[in-house]
């Protein structure tokens, strides 16, 4: 539940700050581009954040909304965002490129944020 809240945010985030919110209208082709790009960051944040956000619970706090928490995923996001970085853009350097750093704390800050709402209210 909180990958896929996590993703529906950051995809809206992502067509913002990519196509400005100006230029957005509701329409079938914006849903299925929302949709896609949900679907992309659900698959990242199933395969890379759920077991960190394991790790966090089982060995290291035990609590949720701990500073300690946000650490570790920016931590973590910046080593995935570092490595995958040459796939896609091979003109710049990756500490150049402003818009890696937004992503990396949208990204550890969302999933962190909505982690802290879904699993302290379920408890």
């Amino acid at each position: 539940m909180v990958s896929l809240i996590s993703s529906i945010c950051m995809s809206l985030f992502y067509i913002m700050t990519e196509f400005s919110y100006k230029a957005i209208t509701l329409s079938f082709s914006t849903i299925y581009i929302v949709g896609f790009i949900t679907i992309i960051f659900w698959f990242f944040f199933i395969v890379i954040a759920i077991p960190v956000q394991t790790f966090i619970y089982k060995k290291l706090t035990g609590k949720r909304l701990k500073l300690k928490a946000l650490f570790i995923y920016l931590f973590v996001a910046f080593l995935i965002h570092f490595s995958i970085y040459k796939f896609f853009n091979s003109n710049t350097s990756f500490f150049e490129n402003n818009e890696v750093f937004l992503y990396i704390f949208a990204t550890s800050i969302t999933f962190w944020f909505w982690e802290s709402i879904l699993i302290k209210n379920s408890k």
